[in-house]
């Protein structure tokens, strides 16, 4: 019996779709412009109002709020220079942490799991999915 579970998660792990990209692994982290900010909180309609709310407390509009996210290098030759989560914002004293699964494909819409020179020219495009966000500092 046990033999059949191990097997069928093994299955299940083969057909899920890979959401497991360690962004943090690109070295780099840059400013998000605000249409870039106003994309990222289009994707959640609670982040968007916990997002205005914060920033209304403060006396601030969103396009304030300054934000910066993982960037992709140059060396990813589609994706240079694109941020990516995990994005961090700042709201005073106390700085927003928005993390994402990340799936990174390339052309053809296959995954791409590792960080190697192959997938630097092979990678077309990065989808965020699962959106969640926690509170560091005051």
């Amino acid at each position: 019996m046990r033999r059949m579970a191990v097997g069928f998660a093994g299955v299940l792990a083969l057909a899920a779709p890979a959401f497991g990209f360690d962004t943090t692994k690109l070295g780099q982290e840059g400013s998000l412009a605000s249409e870039d900010v106003a994309a990222l909180l289009a994707k959640s309609p609670g982040l968007k109002a916990l997002f205005e709310s914060e920033a209304g407390k403060l006396g601030k509009t969103v396009d304030d709020i300054p934000c910066t996210g993982q960037r992709f290098p140059g060396s990813w030759v589609e994706l240079g220079g694109a941020r990516v989560a995990p994005y961090e914002c700042a709201f005073g004293s106390r700085r927003l942490i928005i993390k994402a699964d990340v799936r990174i494909v390339d052309a053809k819409g296959r995954s791409i799991e590792t960080i190697d020179r192959k997938a630097m020219k092979r990678a077309s495009d990065f989808q965020e999915s699962r959106l969640t966000w926690s509170w560091v500092g005051d």
